[in-house]
């Protein structure tokens, strides 16, 4: 039932300790923190602090719009490696290193007149960590999205950079339609909404249960008191989307939530599901627009009950299926990646795949994977 997924999904770390081995040792263990790592760019420097632009204020950024990013939305919590060698590139990254380490990325695509269009969304990527080549004079970064902004105007300086005035987007959560109704005498039975600034204490797997079932109760109850039944406020009740998004994930997929730990907090868990659930170009550029996770939940619900197969943008072949997809980093399934010519692609793991077409020699550079 919906009440238990919920408890097993409150109660995550108690289960099985998160490695995954299934109590038997058939092989090599493969650490699955690698990925995120990406130790193949090598030893890098570290950056400290942090920078976060204000809701809703307007600031100014540079674009990193180079030919390897095109056809990639950045998400929030993303990791982005890259390589450059432009010397522009390079120059400007260097620049943005040396002040608050934060430059914007924006979807591009060729038009059908073959001229780059620019999406209306983006989001900001910090710098964590660099390296410089000293003897190509490549830049080589790790970068984190952070911060989703709407373009609000753009501009080429002479050096031939693109300039962007943007607003930063707001992340705004909607309150518990009961909050102000609900009967207090009550909420002793039931569990705390999780807060921001509280973190999270662990219960029994009893106790969730006990009280997950008290939640739903006493929810049913407080709807008597509103012009609705319950079931409308279900449908925008972000814990409620999250808790549907997690069961959908263990009944298409091979992923297994509580192995990769999914992130309990409705925002954080949109957009986890944006960056490794295969969403099309397009639908990750409208959650980019969204600024509740109640409408990117919703949103990510509708399109993943309706899409099974995986398809080949270019030849409409089958490739793969949803069910197949399986996770090989503590992530999530899907990853970005960049190869030793700088391009940067996205990745997705899945058990079996059909009608590929293999292009060059097998190669080990770059590449994270055993055997």
């Amino acid at each position: 039932s919906d009440e238990d997924s919920w408890a097993q999904y409150e109660s995550c770390e108690e289960s099985d300790g998160g490695n995954g081995s299934g109590g038997e040792d058939n092989g090599e263990q493969f650490d699955a923190t690698l990925p995120s790592r990406h130790v193949y760019l090598g030893e890098t420097q570290e950056l400290r602090g942090r920078t976060v632009q204000d809701e809703n204020d307007y600031v100014t950024i540079p674009l990193l719009l180079h030919n390897s990013l095109m056809n990639l939305v950045l998400i929030p919590t993303q990791t982005l490696p890259m390589t450059i060698f432009h010397p522009l590139h390079v120059s400007m990254l260097r620049n943005v290193i040396s002040k608050d380490r934060t430059f914007g990325i924006v979807h591009t695509k060729l038009n059908q007149d073959g001229n780059s269009e620019m999406a209306r969304y983006g989001t900001t990527a910090e710098i964590y960590e660099y390296q410089e080549e000293e003897l190509t004079g490549a830049l080589t970064i790790k970068a984190k999205g952070r911060q989703r902004f709407k373009v609000m105007s753009t501009r080429q300086e002479t050096s031939g950079l693109i300039v962007a005035r943007v607003k930063i987007l707001p992340e705004i959560r909607m309150e518990c339609p009961f909050e102000m109704v609900r009967l207090r005498s009550l909420d002793k039975l039931t569990l705390p909404r999780p807060q921001e600034d509280k973190p999270y204490v662990a219960h029994s797997r009893d106790l969730v249960t006990v009280r997950t079932a008290n939640s739903w109760l006493v929810r049913g109850r407080n709807a008597w008191l509103t012009p609705w039944p319950s079931w409308v406020y279900n449908q925008y009740d972000d814990l409620l989307l999250a808790q549907r998004l997690v069961n959908e994930i263990k009944k298409t997929t091979m992923i297994q939530p509580n192995l990769l730990k999914l992130p309990r907090d409705p925002q954080e868990l949109s957009h986890w599901a944006a960056i490794n659930l295969p969403l099309d170009d397009s639908h990750r550029l409208t959650l980019l627009g969204l600024n509740t996770p109640t409408q990117r939940l919703r949103y990510i619900l509708s399109v993943i009950s309706k899409c099974k197969m995986l398809i080949c943008v270019r030849c409409n072949e089958v490739i793969g299926d949803t069910a197949d997809i399986f996770s090989m980093s503590v992530e999530g399934p899907q990853g970005t990646f960049v190869n030793p010519g700088g391009y940067v692609h996205e990745m997705l793991t899945l058990t079996k795949a059909t009608n590929l077409t293999y292009n060059g020699r097998p190669s080990i550079q770059h590449s994270w994977f055993p055997g």
